[in-house]
């Protein structure tokens, strides 16, 4: 019963914690578009608007030789690039499959892109944007 209330414990302090977004209601885009990296990281994201889309760039790995197969692959960069939709107050999303997504926005208070959760807590923060 202790192990229980213990267990049960440690989970609502990691509900509590969990840190939430910070959105004016309004995409910002704007704001992503350009290069965005966790600082001191390899790799980044990139934000763009290309043909009349706003999409975001993942970049692929040398060891993932099928993300450059893909038809959104960008040579010159070296990253695929996926549709950007609009979720709700702010919160974005990319599909990339039918059961693959990922959400993302700006945080208003970090002033960074951050990536989301399936309950739209902050999973990561890329706040290094390279101008």
């Amino acid at each position: 019963m202790k192990k229980f209330i213990l267990l049960m414990l440690m989970f609502l302090g990691m509900m509590v914690m969990a840190e939430k977004l910070n959105t004016d209601g309004k995409s910002n885009l704007d704001k992503l578009k350009g290069t965005w990296r966790v600082k001191g990281a390899d790799g980044s994201n990139i934000i763009r608007f290309f043909k009349g889309k706003w999409q975001l760039g993942y970049e692929c790995w040398d060891d993932e030789k099928e993300c450059m197969k893909e038809p959104d692959y960008d040579r010159k960069s070296g990253m695929n690039f996926y549709d950007i939709k609009e979720v709700k107050n702010g919160v974005l999303v990319v599909f990339f499959d039918k059961n693959l997504k990922q959400y993302f926005a700006y945080d208003t208070r970090k002033k960074a892109l951050v990536f989301l959760d399936d309950k739209l807590n902050i999973d990561s923060i890329l706040s290094w944007k390279i101008e």
